[in-house]
C-alpha cells in the first residue's frame, strides 16, 4: 500500500477497503480530475520501483479476453525508453483475436513493427508431450506406465497435440471412469479405445461456439467439407453445395488465411482434369463436430451429389 500511495495513488484510490475514511476521503479530493495518461503512468512507475531490487516477471493469460486499458497500460510500458527489469509474457489465442477483431491485433502490430514485442507461436504438442503431461497428472505406478504411454498415443491422434483439446479429453476420461483415483492412486480401467471415442460436451460446446460465429456461407461450406472428409478437395465441397469450385477456394482460403478450422495441403487433380486446391482439419474433431451438426436428410443428399460428381470425374 506505501507503494501505491507514493507512486500511484489514482489506483489507490481504487482501493478503498485498504484506507481509513479519512485517508480515503482525502486521497479522492488530491486525485480529483485525474487523466489516463496519468494512471498510466503511475502504474508503470509503481511496477518500475518494484524491479529496483529484482527483476520482475509479470505473466498474463488469455489476453484474447482482455479490456481497452489493459492493452493501453500493456502498449504504455512496452514504448517506455527508461531502463526497468521488467519481463511481460502475455498468452493469447490468435484465432479468437482474429474473429472478434479484438484491438488487440492492432497493438501487437504496432509493437511488432517498433521492435518493442516479440511473438513466439507455440508448436502443437507431440506424443512425447503428453505422455510426460499424463505421467505429472496421474502417476500410476511402473505395472500401468505402457497402458498409460498407449493412452497418451490415443490421445495425440485424438487432438493432434492441441494443448486445449488435450486436456478437455483428459478431463473427459475422468470423468467417464477410464482413470480412476483410489486408495491414493490412479488406475486405467475399461477399454482404452472405445473410450476415446466421443467428443467431450466441453469440446463440443467450445468448437459450436467457433461454428455460430462463421458467416451462413462459410458454416455451409464448412459442413459440406466435414462430409468430403478430413482432408478433401475444393471440387467436392463444390459438387455437395452445387456451387462453384473458384467460390469454395474463395472461402476455404480466407478460412485458412484466419487461421480457422483449415490448413491447406496442396492441390488435387481428379481423373478427369478437374485441378482444384487441397485442404484439410485443423483437427479431426472440428471435422467431427461439424458433420454431427448436419441434418440426417442434407448429409445424405451432400454425400450423394459428391459421390456423383467423384465417379463422373
Amino acid at each position: 500500500m506505501e507503494l501505491l500511495s507514493q507512486q500511484a495513488p489514482t489506483w489507490l484510490v481504487q482501493m478503498p477497503a485498504l484506507l481509513s475514511t479519512e485517508a480515503f476521503a482525502a486521497l479522492q479530493r488530491k486525485t480529483q480530475g485525474t487523466t489516463r495518461e496519468r494512471r498510466l503512468r503511475e502504474l508503470t512507475e509503481a511496477v518500475e520501483v518494484l524491479t529496483a531490487e529484482r527483476g520482475v516477471v509479470l505473466w498474463l493469460e488469455d489476453l484474447q479476453w482482455s479490456d481497452v486499458s489493459t492493452l493501453d497500460w500493456l502498449a504504455f510500458v512496452a514504448r517506455r525508453r527508461e531502463p526497468g527489469r521488467l519481463l511481460v509474457i502475455g498468452t493469447y489465442r490468435p484465432v479468437e483475436v482474429i474473429v472478434q477483431d479484438h484491438p488487440l491485433k492492432t497493438v501487437k502490430q504496432e509493437l511488432q513493427v517498433h521492435g518493442q514485442c516479440v511473438e513466439l507461436s507455440l508448436r502443437l504438442l507431440n506424443e512425447e508431450h503428453v505422455s510426460e503431461y499424463l505421467v505429472a497428472r496421474f502417476p500410476v505406478g511402473a505395472q500401468h506406465a505402457a497402458p498409460l504411454q498407449r493412452l497418451a498415443r490415443i490421445i495425440h491422434q485424438r487432438t493432434d497435440g492441441n494443448p486445449l483439446f488435450m486436456v478437455n479429453v483428459v478431463d473427459y476420461l475422468v470423468a467417464q471412469g477410464v482413470l480412476v483415483h483410489s486408495d491414493g492412486r490412479w488406475a486405467l480401467k475399461g477399454d482404452i479405445g472405445e473410450s476415446t471415442g466421443g467428443v467431450p460436451e466441453s469440446l463440443r460446446q467450445l468448437i459450436a461456439r467457433q461454428i455460430e460465429r462463421l458467416s451462413a456461407v462459410d458454416r455451409r461450406a464448412l459442413e459440406a467439407a466435414s462430409v468430403a472428409g478430413a482432408e478433401f478437395s475444393a471440387a467436392a465441397v463444390a459438387a455437395g453445395l452445387e456451387t462453384e469450385i473458384g467460390e469454395v477456394e474463395e472461402g476455404c482460403e480466407a478460412l485458412v488465411e484466419r487461421e480457422q478450422f483449415l490448413r491447406s495441403t496442396g492441390t488435387a487433380e481428379w481423373p478427369n482434369g478437374t485441378v482444384a486446391a487441397r485442404y484439410s482439419f485443423l483437427h479431426a474433431l472440428y471435422q467431427e463436430v461439424l458433420y454431427e451438426r448436419l441434418p440426417v436428410g442434407r448429409r445424405v443428399n451432400v454425400h450423394r451429389r459428391i459421390g456423383e460428381r467423384e465417379e463422373a470425374a
